[in-house]
């Protein structure tokens, strides 16, 4: 794997909002452990992705409220219901979970995740003769 797949691409230009601030966030994090490679951006993009619309749905459920009263005719009991942008908010947290464990971006999947070594430029030079 030369250097250059080694890195992250840059941003997808479809990512914006949070979701491009999550990438730029996590793709430094990750670069600065050794972690993440050019076969790792899908999967980045995902995260960042789940991270943005868990953001969103996380200030709607603290705005409205996770749980909704639905008025009754005079005399019935209301209806409750989970606000649909608590649901978005609890679905985004599983993933975002296990996405941030397969980066070991959480405390227990740390320790199992190893950076790649790093090759130099003589490293490169060296494997492109024939010995």
């Amino acid at each position: 794997m030369n250097n250059d797949q080694r890195e992250l691409p840059p941003c997808p230009e479809r990512l914006q909002g949070a979701a491009r601030e999550a990438w730029e966030r996590f793709s430094q994090e990750l670069a600065d452990c050794g972690v993440g490679t050019q076969l790792d951006s899908a999967a980045l993009e995902l995260l960042c992705e789940s991270y943005a619309a868990h953001v969103e749905a996380a200030a709607q459920v603290s705005k409205l409220g996770a749980v909704w009263v639905e008025r009754q005719e005079p005399g019935k009991l209301p209806k409750f219901t989970y606000s649909p942008y608590w649901v978005i908010q609890k679905n985004e947290h599983k993933k975002l979970v296990t996405l941030l464990t397969e980066f070991g971006m959480t405390p227990s999947s740390r320790s199992r995740v190893q950076a790649a070594p790093k090759s130099d430029a003589l490293d490169e030079f060296l494997r492109s003769y024939p010995a």
